[in-house]
């Protein structure tokens, strides 16, 4: 059971209804990538779609920030505004993963795998 602490409320995203559903996919892999990797380490949307991965070209990802830039936004607006949408469904993805997880607030929501012991 994945425990959400602080803002619990998990997000509807908007305008990418063709895209959701990859776009979760995608952000899933990421997850398990990362637990693969670095077990229980803390980890935020910016560990896993940011710094050195900040391009979303060719990902389903991009789809987050087309929407802004259709919209009539800035690179910088849209950038920040796809960024958080990322982050919403992150959050949704772990809240509906089978594995558990739980949340550390910070300036930015992180989350750590949490391992279970047989």
């Amino acid at each position: 059971m994945t425990i959400i602490k602080g803002n619990n409320r998990i997000y509807n995203v908007l305008g990418i209804e063709k895209d959701r559903k990859t776009i979760e996919t995608f952000l899933k892999d990421c997850i398990y990538d990362w637990c693969k990797h670095y077990g229980e380490k803390e980890f935020a949307a910016r560990d896993l779609v940011g710094g050195d991965n900040w391009d979303w070209n060719g990902t389903p990802l991009q789809a987050l920030y087309d929407k802004y830039k259709k919209a009539g936004k800035s690179h910088g607006d849209a950038f920040d505004a796809a960024a958080k949408d990322a982050g919403k469904l992150l959050k949704k993805v772990i809240e509906e993963d089978t594995r558990n997880f739980i949340s550390i607030d910070g300036y930015t929501k992180s989350y750590r795998w949490v391992k279970e012991t047989k």
